[in-house]
């Protein structure tokens, strides 16, 4: 049986906005949706543990909230998609993976882990990159595409047309250097990551993670709890 909405009746911006994405899995399945247009069946094998009847509740009020639209554009491939309203959420979502990443070094290893995920991992961590050419990642043979453009990083699923760089890790490598255990560069050093193509391309993408993972050792540092 689907759960009854609850609101917190406060006349507070931040308040009524966690009375529309504030319910478990609602973030988790704009964060799929963030990655692409998704058909129902792909968003319940993309959140291991939602059950059915909660996904659909959560989608249809997503859709009522106008931050979810499901397209029927191809017969018998109706998707769910972020309306432009629904895509404004990017921005806090990013901002929250770059603050909750310093929980990664204690995160237990055994956790559910899709390479898809990393596409919303590297906007956040490669955001304030200037001027990044396209860069190939290949990731347990998963492979996504990152470059500048006007309003920042794009990264999608799929090969880039023609890279400046391709960067090829497994799960592993990649969850070391994404919880600031090990530099990208160090990886590289250490065999854990092949890369093939333009150093100076390299080194930016380098510099742009350890600043993240810098700033987030920093601030754990800084915490008392």
């Amino acid at each position: 049986m689907a759960e009854t909405r609850r609101s917190y009746d406060q006349y507070c911006a931040l308040a009524l906005s966690l009375d529309r994405i504030g319910d478990r899995w609602t973030l988790l399945i704009v964060r799929e949706l963030l990655i692409g247009p998704r058909r129902y069946t792909d968003l319940r094998t993309a959140l291991p543990g939602i059950a059915t009847n909660l996904l659909a509740d959560r989608l249809r009020r997503l859709e009522r909230d106008g931050i979810v639209a499901l397209t029927t554009s191809e017969p018998g491939a109706a998707r769910y998609e972020l309306t432009s309203f629904g895509r404004e959420l990017e921005t806090p979502i990013l901002a929250l993976v770059r603050w909750g990443g310093r929980w990664l070094v204690e995160a237990d290893p055994a956790l559910q882990f899709r390479v898809e995920w990393l596409v919303i991992a590297l906007r956040a961590l490669l955001a304030g990159a200037a001027d990044l050419p396209s860069i190939e990642f290949r990731v347990d043979g998963e492979t996504m595409h990152a470059r500048s453009v006007n309003e920042g990083i794009d990264v999608q699923l799929g090969p880039a047309p023609a890279p400046s760089v391709v960067i090829t890790a497994d799960r592993d490598s990649v969850m070391g250097v994404a919880s600031s255990g090990l530099s990208l560069l160090d990886a590289v050093k250490r065999g854990h990551v092949q890369v093939v193509g333009d150093p100076k391309t390299v080194r930016a993408v380098d510099r742009a993670l350890r600043h993240r993972t810098e700033l987030r050792s920093r601030y754990r540092s800084a915490d008392p709890g």
